[in-house]
């Protein structure tokens, strides 16, 4: 039902002028909720060709930057070759830019390279939530279980709507465990 919503929402308000890489996520995430799985694709794709083809425009009144291809390739449509290759375009052009370091750090974890992933992941594991993913990702890697399970909570709680959470959520079960969202949370709401 929401995400019947979220596509009338995203059709009504979408703007072949402005082209924004996260209304395209969230609309073909929903369609593949939905079950539409071409309607998904299609726009999966077609997000992901636009991205990339924007990348070079100058100009733009919403830019975009290749950490953002390489989060919506490592969250959205999961493609980790092409993630690692616009992280590692993103580190070189910018390292200091928000979230290229912990993207860049992700990245690196999907391809096995714990260490290096650790490295940069570790100064921004309190702020970053994909940071705290890669901290538990490592901590899976290193056999800490425990570790790794409250670094996917921790995650959750970072921000539990996003697709970085969605991730966590789905690794958390993978290990058996889930996510509870806490009394305070949930009181608050009622």
């Amino acid at each position: 039902r929401q995400e019947s919503k979220c596509i009338r929402i995203i059709d009504q308000y979408h703007d072949p002028e402005r082209f924004d890489l996260t209304l395209e996520a969230i609309a073909g995430k929903a369609a593949m909720k939905l079950g539409q799985i071409e309607k998904a694709k299609s726009i999966l794709i077609a997000a992901g060709q636009k991205g990339e083809k924007l990348l070079s425009e100058k100009g733009l009144s919403n830019p975009i930057y290749p950490e953002q291809l390489a989060w919506y390739y490592s969250f959205v449509f999961e493609q980790p070759e092409k993630a690692l290759a616009w992280a590692n375009q993103a580190y070189k052009q910018a390292p200091q830019r928000e979230n290229v370091e912990p993207i860049f750090a992700y990245t690196l974890a999907q391809s096995g390279q714990m260490d290096l992933a650790k490295e940069y992941a570790q100064p921004y594991q309190q702020t970053s939530q994909i940071a705290c993913l890669v901290g538990a990702m490592v901590a899976l890697a290193e056999d800490n279980r425990m570790g790794a399970l409250d670094l996917l909570r921790t995650t959750i709680a970072m921000m539990p709507e996003s697709f970085v959470a969605e991730k966590a959520d789905q690794m958390l079960k993978s290990q058996g465990s889930e996510y509870v969202i806490p009394a305070s949370v949930t009181s608050a709401q009622a």
